[in-house]
């Protein structure tokens, strides 16, 4: 094809993407190896760019003084020696250190460096440091691109996604000295990078930073004497032989380069090669961070699903069966029916067992602009998913009310979140309508560690922000009014962290006071008491003076929880026989108490006095329902009842007016001894927050939590227990595949030094890595029945491990490359004086060649492929020797003949250890994929073991409980209660025989 403008400017100096080219781009379904160049004006990258596409006339080259090439210009054609992929080649605007524009130049820059795997840095005349230091552009990469929010991090995650650097240096013979040492050139640019160092952020330490694989290479002019305008015109045969050969040593090492690959190893596509192009130049235009992992995600998710769509459409007649291979070279784009790698049945089957989750996935990815209004100094980076909640009614909510649910992606913090202050958690606005506030959600995001969730409740005025206070340990926090009026609007939330146990938070929801006169919305006030109940690991009602009938009846919204939340999706039945299994610890705080706790002259204890006051009646007329009613909840829907009570905390009506003003010496004694017993049950008692199974809630759970509910009574459906945990499932195993993943790149960047001396000490690593990384992955997931999400784990961390083990084959093969460049300069210099086109010669060149084979098999820390680059390098270089042979007049023809034949098999003999050697790693590979396989079901299981423990544990803690209350009611004569809490008692028996029972006949 012709070259096509790919990125062309605006009028206004921003950029964008010509949609011709991405027209180009989609049609290129296989894999793409993407080259670009860069460099100052007036350099012939153009004409190199041509050279190594083998198109003469391919990119213009420009006129002296006449313009030059605008933007970034795209050459694809099949890739020369690899089947089955496309050679896509950038050439960029030169830049012009003195008058260009710095903002375009940079933008240019950025997207060659994420676009290509291999970049081209091409300068002139000469090869001094100076020329490295022009590259300025580099300063902004890793402020402009992101892949990790920690900054040591972010720079390792860089440098492992970043292309091959390739110096080239243009029309000029090289004597590369250091001092009086005469260096190869890639011993020059290693001396470069390792010796010029500056304050830290010097283009020469950036490109030593960022980039792992750097090489030289020299160019002489094509044709002396030949305007640099005019070489297209200029044949082939005559060019310079120098440079022929400097051009054909070039093209094989790029050649030799791998793919385009994103995170994962993934190879990428001509089509998404076109969507991160229009990704990063969206962000750039806008002046946005180019955050890396998200944009991988989203491209990746989009391929995914053109690949189902693919899959589901039948195959048109003339494309080729998905079992008879792949496009070869010559074919056009787009003519293949399937890209060159294809996938394994097993992935396969993730991809088509459940589509929507990869349009959830999708969805999850776009970019939310209100996440960069918060401060840098605690921003946590998010991925945004809108809506959660699977209620088709939610639908209807307003797309610019909705709340996100986010899905996080931070590393846990060492020390548990301490608010200063609280915040709104839940706003409830005069028409009553609930809305989770976002500012609260990024707060939660960041909370990694196990959440205790204590929620107050009560009628308004009752005092229960006051009592939260105390809880957080501070004299303010929570708002106290003093007048009438209702002053808590919605749920409040404070996090601190938890005084006992420090790798907890103690999260406090102070509730708006129920029964307001002024609002006048008792449903409402029904949906604030339920988020509280659904919320909390341990639930406080709060009220007034005494457990008397009154204060009861004004707890009715406990009856109505059957209509707020619901259990199981799928059930039209009452399921609040349930609720003991998910509903959190109930604790009655009675305040302003006068009484004496005294039952028929004996004293009572506070918990003997609310058992009292929820004793039930005998019965069945309408008033004893109403009666026995509430108490009936209270005793069957919460797992374990507690009660408190508090005398006034100060004598007089101006002192309760200055609560928060007042010293501890300044309250009565009695208040201050009760709250303080309080508040210790609170802190050595409340369980951390947990889901079906005794999954533990973070706080990233948490807030995920709250939208999923706020978003059903948004939509007008009753919440649904089951339907959260699968929506937070989802969310939450996503994550954790992601943070496995992550762990696993981190670890093997963090240990590796490649290359390895041996296959099996890569294997021992990844073994190691891979160990770790399941391991962060069951931490975090929870209810991933068909183990999709592991088994995804398992793919990316297996293509991670290819791409790993490739990245260590390049470091062997550049490490033995310039080793073995090194022990033959002297003989390729006599080779290029003739020295061994003598009588005798041959002798004198075997025996050279044998002492510099000698040389290089005794250099340390090659790596794994040392014999195939020593294969590769003799194979090139046996014309030479049977030049050298046939001119060597010393020997006669049979001698000749024998020694040829020797040759042979020496050759032959390489390609066999080297065969091997290759057969060996695939082995190694298979092996490594099989224990890794062993490794994933054994952790699976030990977690299935461990959650049915925890599954068991609730069953007996719940059945203890009914019993308990069986026993209570047979004592005092309440059969028909008895005999229905038996029916309960004995399904619970039977739900737990079976999960003692459960086998893990279905893992992996």
């Amino acid at each position: 094809m012709e070259p096509i403008c790919l990125v062309e400017t605006t009028p206004s100096g921003g950029l964008r993407v010509n949609d011709a080219a991405l027209a180009v781009l989609n049609n290129i379904r296989e894999n793409v190896q993407v080259v670009s160049i860069f460099g100052p004006k007036g350099t012939g990258k153009s004409y190199l760019m041509n050279m190594i596409a083998e198109t003469p006339k391919g990119f213009l080259l420009s006129l002296p003084g006449g313009p030059c090439t605008e933007g970034i210009w795209m050459l694809c054609c099949p890739h020369p020696t690899v089947n089955g992929r496309y050679l896509v080649l950038l050439d960029i605007e030169g830049f012009d250190p003195e008058k260009g524009d710095f903002r375009k130049e940079t933008m240019l820059f950025i997207l060659a460096i994420l676009l290509s795997s291999v970049f081209i840095y091409n300068t002139q005349v000469s090869v001094v440091p100076e020329e490295l230091e022009k590259l300025i552009y580099i300063r902004e990469l890793p402020c402009r691109v992101r892949a990790d929010p920690d900054e040591e991090l972010n720079m390792s995650l860089l440098c492992s996604l970043f292309p091959q650097f390739i110096w080239c240096s243009r029309d000029t013979i090289l004597d590369l000295k250091m001092g009086e040492e005469l260096l190869s050139p890639q011993n020059y640019l290693e001396e470069i990078l390792q010796t010029k160092k500056g304050d830290g952020d010097s283009p020469v330490e950036l490109i030593d930073k960022l980039f792992p694989n750097t090489r030289l290479f020299d160019l002489c002019e094509p044709c002396p004497g030949i305007e640099p305008f005019c070489l297209e015109s200029v044949p082939e045969e005559e060019l310079a032989f120098l440079f022929k050969n400097q051009l054909q040593k070039l093209r094989k090492y790029i050649f030799s380069r791998e793919a385009k690959t994103i995170t994962g190893g993934r190879n990428i596509t001509g089509q998404m090669l076109a969507s991160l192009a229009n990704s990063y130049i969206n962000c750039l235009d806008t002046g946005n961070v180019i955050l890396l992992n998200e944009v991988f995600e989203t491209v990746t998710c989009e391929e995914d699903l053109k690949e189902m769509s693919i899959q589901s459409c039948q195959p048109p007649e003339d494309s080729i069966p998905i079992d008879k291979g792949v496009a070869t070279a010559k074919d056009e784009p787009g003519t293949s029916y399937r890209s060159q790698k294809y996938e394994s049945e097993e992935e396969k089957a993730i991809k088509c067992a459940s589509p929507s989750s990869y349009l959830q996935k999708l969805e999850r990815v776009t970019p939310v602009k209100q996440s960069q209004n918060i401060p840098s100094s605690t921003r946590i980076r998010v991925n945004e998913l809108e809506r959660v909640t699977p209620v088709k009614q939610s639908q209807n909510i307003p797309s610019s009310t909705r709340i996100r649910v986010n899905e996080f992606r931070v590393s846990e913090s060492s020390d548990p979140i301490h608010m200063e202050e609280p915040i709104c958690l839940i706003t409830n606005s005069a028409s009553g309508e609930l809305q989770v506030n976002q500012e609260a959600m990024n707060i939660l995001s960041g909370m990694q560690h196990p959440v205790v969730v204590v929620a107050i409740a009560g009628l308004y005025r009752t005092g229960k922000s006051y009592l939260m206070n105390k809880l957080a340990g501070k004299q303010k926090g929570f708002s106290l009014g003093s007048t009438v009026q209702s002053h808590t609007k919605g749920i409040w939330m404070w996090c601190v962290p938890h005084p006992l146990n420090h790798n907890q938070n103690l999260v406090l929801l102070d509730t708006e006071g129920l029964g307001d006169v002024e609002k006048g919305n008792d449903k409402n006030d029904c949906w604030i008491f339920a988020l509280a109940v659904l919320l909390s690991s341990t639930f406080v009602y709060n009220s007034m003076a005494t457990i008397d009938q009154s204060a009861v009846d004004k707890l009715h919204y406990v009856t109505e929880l059957t209509e707020c939340i619901k259990v199981k999706s799928h059930s039209n039945e009452d399921d609040s026989m349930n609720f003991a299994r998910f509903f959190p610890a109930f604790v009655w705080a009675v305040r302003d108490f006068t009484l004496e706790l005294v039952v028929d002259e004996k004293p009572i204890t506070e918990d003997e006095y609310l058992d009292t006051a929820l004793k039930l009646k005998t019965g069945n007329s309408k008033e004893v329902r109403a009666y026995n009613m509430p108490r009936e909840c209270i005793r069957n829907y919460f797992p374990s009842r507690k009660c408190f009570v508090f005398e006034r905390p100060a004598s007089t009506a101006e002192k309760l007016r200055k609560l928060e003003e007042l010293t501890e010496d300044e309250l009565e004694a009695t208040f201050v001894r009760h709250a303080e017993k309080f508040c210790q049950h609170i802190f050595n008692t409340a369980q951390t927050k947990t889901l079906k199974g005794g999954h533990i809630v973070t706080g990233t759970l948490l807030g995920n939590l709250a939208v999923t509910y706020v978003d059903a009574i948004r939509s007008g459906a009753i919440p649904c227990m089951e339907n959260a945990v699968v929506a937070l499932a989802q969310i939450e195993n996503s994550a954790a595949v992601r943070q496995g993943h992550e762990h696993y790149i981190r670890a093997m960047e963090k240990r590796a030094e490649f290359p390895t001396e041996t296959l099996k000490e890569i294997s021992e690593l990844h073994a190691i890595c891979e160990k770790e990384a399941i391991q962060v992955f069951m931490t975090r997931s929870f209810k991933d029945d068909d183990q999709t999400h592991q088994k995804e784990l398992k793919r990316i961390i297996n293509l991670s491990y290819e791409q790993f083990c490739r990245k260590n084959e390049q470091a062997s093969i550049d490490k033995c490359t310039a080793v073995i460049l090194d022990a033959f300069q002297n003989m390729e210099d006599q080779i290029t004086a003739g020295y061994y086109s003598k009588p005798g010669g041959y002798c004198c060149f075997m025996e050279d060649q044998k002492k510099m084979i000698e040389t290089y098999n005794a250099y340390p820390g090659k790596g794994i492929k040392a014999e195939e680059v020593l294969k590769d390098f003799l194979k090139d270089r046996e014309e030479i020797a049977y030049s050298i042979l046939k001119t060597d007049q010393t020997l006669t023809d049979k001698q000749k003949e024998v020694e040829a034949e020797r040759m042979k098999s020496d050759a032959a003999e390489r390609e066999n250890i080297a065969m091997k050697e290759n057969q060996k790693a695939l082995q190694q590979m298979i092996q490594d994929q099989d224990r890794g396989h062993k490794e994933h079901v054994q952790q699976l299981t030990e977690k299935m073991e461990q959650d049915r423990q925890n599954l068991m544990k609730e069953q007996e803690r719940v059945l203890n409980q009914k019993l308990q209350e069986q026993r209570a009611m047979l004592e005092n004569g309440f059969r028909d209660q008895a005999n229905r809490l038996e029916r309960e008692i004995q399904a619970l028996r039977q739900e737990t025989r079976q999960t003692r029972s459960r086998g893990f006949c279905s893992v992996m």
